[in-house]
């Protein structure tokens, strides 16, 4: 299947997927979502890739969900349109669990979904352009994936 919002690569033993939205900065919705547990699902199922990267095109790692997009979606919704990506019954954080080494290397800004994507990764590598923020109290959105529970485990509760 046609991706529109990520790339895929591999080099040597490594499977590269990005984030290709840009112009966007690289916010995230279910089709990307889709796009990624499936280059990822790849990765697994190929002998010849022992770990996953995910990283994001421009000057974004992930900036958020993708707030516009939401209307559509649920008009597309209400009109019985077919998603392209189906949501699946199994969580990001039991996805990562039982895939193959997922490192993050963050590029830029990661808000929101962008930064509590990479919690449940097996490595979190960010560089010196990389700017990190949950948001979510300030838009009145619950934080999602545990990322409150991960954020305390990985960096300890009193840096959270």
């Amino acid at each position: 299947m046609p991706q529109e919002y990520i790339l895929t690569e591999q080099r040597d033993r490594v499977g590269i997927i990005t984030f290709d939205k840009p112009d966007r900065l690289n916010v995230f919705s279910d089709a990307m979502f889709g796009e990624v547990r499936e280059a990822i699902e790849a990765f697994n199922a190929d002998p010849g890739v022992g770990v996953a990267v995910l990283t994001g095109s421009g000057r974004a790692f992930c900036a958020g969900a993708d707030i516009k997009g939401w209307d559509s979606e649920i008009e597309a919704r209400e009109r019985g349109e077919q998603r392209r990506h189906e949501v699946p019954e199994e969580n990001w954080v039991h996805f990562i669990q039982r895939s193959k080494p997922v490192i993050c290397a963050i590029n830029g800004l990661s808000i929101g979904v962008g930064l509590t994507m990479t919690l449940p990764c097996d490595v979190r590598i960010a560089s010196d352009q990389a700017r990190l923020s949950m948001r979510f109290v300030r838009v009145g959105v619950l934080p999602e994936l545990a990322s409150t529970r991960l954020l305390g485990h990985i960096v300890g509760i009193t840096h959270a």
